[in-house]
């Protein structure tokens, strides 16, 4: 014969296994929200780093077609909009060639903006080329 209160203790650790396994579940997924939203704040930042350099990029094709045989070159600090902060390089070369009769210059324009220092958490770069064929 089993007496009544016997298995009230069994309830007992069924109730605190329980919640341990269900405390160490919210616990793991505070951790990946935590981390998914680390990683979508630096794809954001990724892509603004790709549009600063592009802007740089703009810049020298523009300063290009006001002056067709000047290689244009500079370092600068955006301070607009979302772009805000981002430090941009742009470098060029440039060569002249004569394809038959016609006289070609060819532009090797590479700009990079940056956010941040090496080490930094939210440290970002991105670069991007282009070449520009025309004639002057």
């Amino acid at each position: 014969m089993r007496r009544a209160g016997a298995e009230h203790g069994f309830s007992l650790i069924s109730a605190i296994f329980v919640l341990v396994f269900v405390s160490l579940t919210a616990a793991a997924m505070l951790n990946l929200v935590a981390t998914e939203r680390r990683s979508a704040s630096m794809a954001i930042l990724g892509t603004r780093a790709l549009h600063a350099a592009s802007a740089g990029v703009d810049w020298a094709v523009a300063k290009i077609a006001a002056t067709p045989t000047a290689c244009p070159a500079a370092s600068f600090t955006l301070s607009e909009g979302a772009l805000s902060g981002f430090d941009v390089s742009v470098t060029c070369s440039f060569t002249e060639h004569v394809e038959d009769t016609r006289t070609v210059n060819t532009f090797r324009i590479t700009s990079s903006a940056e956010l941040g220092s090496h080490g930094d958490a939210d440290h970002v770069s991105r670069s991007v080329q282009a070449t520009i064929v025309g004639e002057p």
